[in-house]
């Protein structure tokens, strides 16, 4: 395929899965909002760029657009560290995309969600004052998939309660088929295959906003391509620290894991790659009433909506008999509660029983 072919179907990929968005299902003087949440890595930039291009389009063709979009990018040095300031960084989008607006969110503002209080309070057993707690909780969790498992969720919330109060309807991820395959393992690994319906299809979550994947059908060794041969380049966007994934590491999390394994698999049998999030696409959510939600990932905890007191199976009977009856803690799913370091489970560890 040459290039401008490569280019023309990559567009379209997008394009098609943004027919909901279009003028035609709009109302003139009311705009659509949805939040686009940039990383710098090839996806977001290039889900921005070709986002940019579909506006223009629809600008040049019919006076007005669809919707609007808000980017945004959460700055994550302070617990991650980073050379390059976030805000020049942003500057250097808006001067190539000038038409949006920008924002930049520090990961330590989840310290003012209301749901990190309770997580606060239930994993440290104390109410958090202000910011450190944040690098208090991530201290206490058990292993490096715990850490990277809790920090990608609550940069999750972060972006959620950011675009309820910016009026967005909707968060555009830049997940390509690659990245939601991994997602699909990681997440049954760690005991929450139970939320994949909502975690990588479109439509609405139990977050009371609606998820959208323009770039799920697309591979990410294409993403990278494309990355390269537009015009002009996104390469000097890039964010070029990212740690390279050693498998054989034992602090190695599972979502590590899941990218060096997928990277293989795509290079060699790129049809396994689709074909994993095409069938996980076939589960349907299931439909769940208000009631209580997990304090970490905020998915329902209904066991007979979700089959949450299924997931310990034979081992949670056993451990409730031999704490005296007394029960596990119920604040949290099953896959959260092996994440987090919850003082009633730590004691079972302590008393020989696993979960």
């Amino acid at each position: 395929m040459c290039r401008d072919c490569f280019l023309k179907y990559f567009h379209t990929k997008v394009v098609k899965r943004m027919e909901q968005f279009r003028v035609r299902h709009s109302t003139p003087g009311k705009q659509r909002l949805l939040l686009l949440p940039v990383s710098f890595g090839p996806s977001s930039l290039s889900l921005l760029h070709v986002i940019n291009e579909h506006l223009e389009s629809q600008k040049r063709h019919t006076g007005r657009t669809g919707y609007s979009i808000h980017v945004v990018f959460v700055d994550m040095s302070t617990i991650e560290g980073s050379s390059r300031d976030p805000r020049e960084r942003l500057e250097q989008l808006k001067t190539r995309y000038p038409s949006w607006e920008y924002s930049v969110i520090d990961i330590s503002e989840v310290g003012s969600l209301p749901d990190f209080h309770n997580l606060c309070q239930e994993a440290l057993q104390e109410i958090p004052h202000d910011s450190r707690n944040l690098d208090q909780l991530l201290a206490s969790l058990p292993s490096t998939s715990s850490r990277s498992d809790v920090i990608s969720i609550l940069r999750s919330h972060l972006l959620i309660h950011f675009a309820k109060q910016s009026g967005c309807e909707c968060i555009m991820w830049g997940d390509s088929t690659t990245r939601l395959a991994e997602r699909t393992l990681s997440e049954t690994a760690k005991g929450r295959g139970f939320s994949l319906p909502w975690a990588i299809s479109d439509g609405p979550t139990p977050h009371g906003i609606n998820y959208h994947f323009p770039m799920r059908d697309l591979l990410r060794k294409e993403i990278s391509v494309f990355a390269e041969l537009v015009q002009p380049s996104l390469q000097p966007l890039l964010d070029q620290n990212k740690a390279e994934v050693i498998a054989t590491a034992k602090t190695t999390s599972i979502d590590a894991l899941m990218t060096q394994y997928f990277e293989s698999v795509e290079e060699n049998y790129p049809s396994i790659v689709a074909n994993v999030v095409r069938t996980t696409s076939r589960l349907s959510a299931p439909v769940t009433q208000a009631g209580q939600k997990c304090t970490l990932c905020q998915m329902p905890m209904d066991a007979e909506v979700t089959g949450n007191g299924a997931w310990g199976g034979y081992q949670e009977t056993e451990a409730e008999d031999r704490l005296g009856g007394v029960e596990s803690p119920d604040s949290f799913c099953y896959g959260c509660m092996r994440t987090m370091p919850v003082p009633n489970t730590q004691n079972m560890r302590n008393n020989g029983i696993t979960r």
